[in-house]
This record gives C-alpha cells, structure tokens and sequence, in this order.
C-alpha cells in the first residue's frame, strides 16, 4: 500500500454537516461547500454555516474550503468571512474572464 500521509484530501460538494463530521473524522483535510454555481449541489448560506460549523468542531484543523462560480471575487470574499470559511476557491472559466477584463 502506497503511502499517502502527504496527500492533501479535499471532499467538496457537501451540504450535511454529519456528513461533514465524518468526512473530517475519517481525516479529510478540508471541507468544499459550492455555492453560486447554479447547480443541484449549490449550498444555501444557512447551511453552509452549519457546514463549518461542524467541521470547526470536530477538527479545528481542517480547512472549510468556500468554492464558488458566478460570484465576483470581492462578493465571494465577503461571503467567506461571512459565514466562518478558512479558504476561497475560485472556480470556472468566468474567472479568467473577470481577471483579464481586471487587466485590459
């Protein structure tokens, strides 16, 4: 069996925070909520929370990962700190767009 201590586990996509407690118990480093991407798996701000909320408690450690598509980057920070997460993804080609719309 390879050795895999080094190997950086992020489980996305979830909105249950038991889900949540046992995906960090079983030791995935961190915890992906999608919000703004227009999909079934979209988390409402409200259950995101509950989201970080467990995964804060059961392992400090963990990160809680904000993955967003179709936010503006400023909005999707605010939304981050807002509701308690650690890291922000930016997800999508809409993101190209907006940086090199930033720079033209």
């Amino acid at each position: 069996m390879p050795d895999l201590s080094s190997v950086y586990v992020k489980i996305c996509g979830l909105r249950d925070a038991e889900m949540a407690r046992r995906a960090v118990g079983f030791g995935a480093d961190a915890i992906g909520v999608v919000m703004g991407s227009r999909r079934p798996r979209d988390a409402k701000p409200e259950i995101a929370a509950k989201v970080v909320s467990a995964v804060n408690t059961t392992n400090p450690h963990a990160d809680t990962v904000l993955v967003v598509n179709r936010v503006p980057a400023i909005e999707a920070a605010k939304i981050a700190r807002d509701l308690g997460f650690n890291v922000l993804q930016l997800h999508g080609r809409h993101i190209l767009l907006m940086i090199s719309r930033r720079r033209g």
